[in-house]
């Protein structure tokens, strides 16, 4: 008796629920595709591709780039990004691999100062 919206909705919040990244874009995709009207904000795309691409860096290893994704996962502040779940990545990523973890935050930093500043030189990173 569910409508295929009330579905995608509730299998949507299921897959928060659960964290899974990667159901909630394909969900997205396929709402995209049933609708051709139905889309999620800009910052909820950056959310969710940082944090399936943090997902797929860390799964193979390339702990730095996960460290830089999941950061700009958080950053979007897309409601749809996990946010306790990407604190307890950073944070095993920083126990199992700190200096890939500080390597990965250096760079994230570095990304988010803009290059057009004027008068010189880039801040320093905040420590």
């Amino acid at each position: 008796d569910e409508t295929v919206a009330a579905f995608l909705d509730r299998i949507a919040a299921e897959a928060k629920a659960r964290e899974d990244g990667a159901l909630g874009l394909r969900i997205k995709e396929l709402r995209r595709i049933l609708t051709r009207t139905y889309s999620y904000g800009t910052q909820d795309n950056r959310g969710m591709d940082a944090y399936v691409s943090g997902q797929n860096q860390e799964t193979a290893g390339e702990m730095a780039l996960a460290v830089i994704s999941y950061q700009q996962a958080l950053k979007s502040g897309s409601e749809l990004v996990p946010a306790k779940r990407i604190g307890e990545r950073l944070e095993a990523i920083k126990k199992s691999h700190p200096a890939e973890y500080e390597k990965g935050v250096e760079k994230f930093l570095n990304l988010s100062v803009s290059p057009n500043l004027q008068g010189g030189e880039r801040p320093a990173p905040k420590q």
